[in-house]
């Protein structure tokens, strides 16, 4: 079975039992008093209750994702990583090494070692999806995540690490707790220093988040300074690896580039259509937020391959969660149909997108 193939049929096993679950979820009402400006208010309020059958076949989409992740040999990191596992490297973040350091307690062998760090990330991020079951339509999420993110796992060990504790940031983000993703945003520079963009960007972000037109004209003057004066970026670039693809200008086409355009227009088109009808809406403005940061990186990209790798694993909030956001505010059911169709077409021409990096990330052909 061809490669590709075969990466497709977990995508579609994966997210088929996921909706799946979601079926299985009783719709309930609970009714509690807020208040509102100095008024108690009576808030009546929909949600999915969680039952057996749900999280069972939740579980099974789990596995679907897990047994083609663990028995890989495949990936042009891994046997680095298998390396890193038996002997350590202490020049890489602590949390990282701290956690494999603990593994290697209870497991020898480097295979199932870094077999168990990629479970342990995905389980963060089906966590992370299903603390908003209740009131979202995650299977949007899920497929969102497997068409653009979750074959980097087979890869990008450390950084998709981090890239799991961001995605469960953005679930507290879409929930109001600020103070809880700081924390995980935080935790995940543990993991990868990379990640470092992501807690400045969202700190910068809460902390003038009541000045809408000042974020969004300063997050637009930074990317065009980023654009203006790519030299400043490479400058901040530490690992010889990363320079070397500037110097040798090893740019793709579909990570940036022509790709990066298509890839961000549709999401663009989509929130900026919106905006007359979310425009004071704080959620709203967050996924406008999101999109100009990842476009922003993703455009640097033309200069130093590595920022379009940040967007495209960091700066993924609008992506993951915008269009599970927009089918429970919408309330015209024709309106949730297109959207959630579009969507699914958006989904997999991500993937195709990404399947041209399979190749350079040794993935393709999986043995």
């Amino acid at each position: 079975m061809p490669t590709i193939v075969f990466y497709v049929c977990i995508i579609i096993l994966a997210v088929l039992n996921y909706g799946i679950s979601e079926l299985f979820s009783k719709s309930k009402i609970r009714m509690y008093f807020v208040n509102k400006k100095s008024r108690i208010v009576l808030v009546r309020d929909r949600f999915h209750q969680q039952t057996f059958l749900s999280i069972f076949f939740e579980i099974i989409s789990y596995f679907v994702l897990l047994v083609p992740l663990v028995n890989r040999n495949c990936g042009a990191d891994t046997e680095q990583y298998y390396i890193i596992y038996r002997f350590g490297d202490r020049a890489l973040e602590p949390l990282f090494i701290g956690f494999l350091d603990l593994l290697k307690r209870f497991v020898d062998n480097p295979k199932t070692g870094i077999g168990l760090v990629g479970a342990v990330s995905l389980l963060i991020v089906f966590c992370a999806f299903h603390i908003l079951r209740d009131y979202y339509s995650t299977t949007l999420c899920l497929l969102a995540y497997c068409t653009g993110l979750y074959f980097y796992l087979y890869n990008y060990v450390r950084m998709m690490f981090a890239a799991s504790i961001i995605i469960l940031a953005y679930t507290f983000i879409l929930k109001g707790n600020k103070i809880v993703s700081l924390i995980c945003m935080a935790f995940a520079i543990g993991f990868h220093k990379s990640a470092v963009v992501v807690l400045l960007a969202y700190l910068i972000y809460f902390l003038f988040q009541n000045h809408k037109a000042l974020l969004t004209i300063g997050s637009i003057a930074c990317i065009t300074i980023f654009l203006m004066f790519p030299n400043n970026l490479i400058n901040m670039i530490k690992d010889e690896r990363f320079s070397n693809q500037v110097n040798q200008h090893q740019l793709n086409s579909t990570t940036i580039g022509f790709g990066t355009i298509l890839r961000a227009l549709p999401m663009v088109i989509l929130i900026f259509l919106l905006y007359r009808k979310y425009k004071d809406n704080n959620e709203y403005f967050g996924f406008i937020f999101a999109q100009i940061i990842n476009l922003g990186f993703s455009l640097t990209g033309y200069f130093v391959p590595v920022t379009s790798r940040l967007a495209n694993m960091y700066f993924v909030y609008h992506i993951i969660f915008f269009m599970p956001w927009l089918y429970q505010k919408e309330k015209n059911k024709n309106n949730k149909y297109i959207y959630t169709f579009l969507y699914v077409l958006y989904c997999f021409f991500s993937f195709y997108l990404l399947s041209h990096n399979f190749k350079t990330m040794k993935i393709d052909p999986y043995y």
